[in-house]
């Protein structure tokens, strides 16, 4: 009266390698040239662009114009440190509360895009599409405790 052997009910073999998240390509965009697109920027409020000086202007544009010659990998994955998106609960109250002011309360991630130091600008990801946001020359739409950032 021995024992029957085990016999795993399971009959899938479970992935064990983990992939890093950024890593995956979402929607198959990162081979795709970056674009931007100025249909959603908000002019107003505590991210506006209003509030843009000419010297910043001139920086904003300049990088827009080096970003637009890099693919999403180049720019998601190879410069992840300086660029990335972020869940909308993540980011500040003031910017969840104009995201819902502003019509984007159903948005589920912004990508920020590092232009200088602490200056960011963030914006939506449509496709290949980089949607023009905001303007956030303090960090203060994802606020961080980094003294190199």
């Amino acid at each position: 009266m021995g024992k029957k052997p085990k016999i795993p009910k399971r009959s899938v073999d479970l992935q064990t390698a983990k992939n890093p998240r950024r890593d995956q390509d979402p929607g198959g965009i990162y081979s795709e040239r970056f674009s931007f697109s100025l249909r959603v920027l908000d002019m107003q409020g505590p991210f506006g662009w209003s509030l843009l000086s000419q010297e910043h202007c001139l920086v904003v544009l300049e990088r827009l114009k080096q970003l637009e010659s890099l693919t999403w990998r180049e720019i998601l994955v190879d410069q992840a440190r300086e660029n990335h998106a972020v869940a909308v609960e993540r980011l500040a109250g003031e910017a969840q509360t104009r995201l819902e002011t502003i019509g984007q309360g159903d948005t589920a991630e912004l990508v920020s895009l590092r232009v200088q130091k602490r200056f960011r600008i963030w914006g939506i990801r449509m496709g290949t599409t980089f949607l023009l946001l905001w303007y956030d020359p303090f960090h203060r739409v994802f606020p961080m405790n980094i003294t190199d950032n």
